[in-house]
Parts: C-alpha cells; sequence; structure tokens
C-alpha cells in the first residue's frame, strides 16, 4: 500500500511499560524507535483464549509497517479527536523504525 500512516485504534491510550490494569507504576510508551524482542516482551499474555487483534497482534503490524517505512501511531479509540491527534503526531505511542 502507499500510505502515510497507519493508525491503529484500541481500548488502550498506547503501549506500557507493563499492564496498568495490575501495575499501578505502568508508563506509557510515548516513542518506540525499534520493534525488538524487548518491546515485544511487553504485549504480555493473552488474558482470554477467543480473544484477537491483542497487543502482540499491534505491535507484528507496527514491525511490519515501520520496517517499510511507514510510522504507525496506537493510541485510545475512543478519544475525542483521536484520529486528529495522530495525523498531527500527537498521539499516545508513535512507532517509527529508524
Amino acid at each position: 500500500m502507499d500510505v502515510d500512516l497507519l493508525v491503529v485504534l484500541t481500548d488502550t491510550d498506547g503501549l506500557y511499560s507493563a499492564d496498568p490494569s495490575t501495575d499501578p507504576n505502568a508508563t506509557l510508551i510515548a516513542e518506540v524507535d525499534q520493534v525488538d524482542a524487548r518491546i515485544e516482551s511487553l504485549a504480555g499474555d493473552e488474558l482470554h483464549p477467543w480473544a484477537r487483534g491483542g497487543m502482540a497482534t499491534k505491535l507484528e503490524a507496527a514491525k511490519l509497517v515501520t520496517t517499510s517505512g511507514i510510522p504507525m501511531v496506537m493510541c485510545h479509540g475512543r478519544s475525542e479527536d483521536t484520529v486528529l491527534h495522530a495525523a498531527r503526531g500527537k498521539s499516545a505511542s508513535i512507532f517509527i523504525d529508524l
């Protein structure tokens, strides 16, 4: 595809250092330069066997598009003006392969 940006909407604000629902010290990671083993380890385990499209899937998408030179933004899908913020680079987690 010939795109300038992939915006992935999710039910969290972006990628965290740990699961924010279980770890009160989890912090939002604003920018990821490269999706490597350390970043992939942040995806955690799927909580439900029927779950699809969890954080691991989002990180795999980030890896695919960023290695092709396309930046990706992951942001909360229910936040006000989230797509506009993503297009302006003002979203939560931004993935860029350098």
